[in-house]
Parts: structure tokens; sequence; C-alpha cells
């Protein structure tokens, strides 16, 4: 983007960053389901791991299951497993 100050041109990769940016929110606030596949095809890796270290807080696992997401509003997913056709939830 060219403006009346010079110090504001934008660099190409900063355009594309930029540009992936909107076009994640854009598609996230488009559909109740993101299909990741898609979403990751679109999106340079880089791009898609920095967007989400601005949305995530952390990942909790255990024995290589997620067992929850932490946003950064606070809001946590905690994930339930069936074991042996039984729900179980663990506590951590």
């Amino acid at each position: 983007m060219i403006t009346g100050n010079p110090e504001s041109v934008l660099t190409d990769e900063e355009f594309i960053r930029q540009t992936s940016h909107l076009l994640i929110q854009k598609e996230l606030q488009d559909k109740t389901y993101i299909y990741y596949r898609n979403l990751a095809a679109t999106v340079s890796p880089e791009i898609l791991k920095e967007y989400m270290n601005t949305i995530l807080d952390s990942i909790r696992f255990n024995d290589g299951r997620i067992i929850s997401i932490t946003f950064k509003n606070g809001l946590t997913h905690k994930f339930v497993y069936k074991v042996d056709g039984v729900r179980k939830r663990r506590y951590f």
C-alpha cells in the first residue's frame, strides 16, 4: 500500500502476510466448520502458525491425545474420548 508517507510502503512479503490473515479471518467468519486441510492448502505454513499463535494460549496433551485447548480469550475446549465404547472423561 502506498500513501503520502514514503515510510508506509508495504513489502510484498508483508502484503501477503496481511492478506493471508484477512483470508483466514474471512474463512472463520463465513463458515460453521473449517476444513483444516483446505485452509492449510491455501495459506503458507508460516502464516497459519503465526495466526494460530495469535489465538491460542495452550494445547495440553496426555498419552499423545489432545486433552484441552485454551484460547487467548480464556475459553477452554476439553476433549472427551471413548474408551472401549464408553465415554471416559479425563481430568487433569
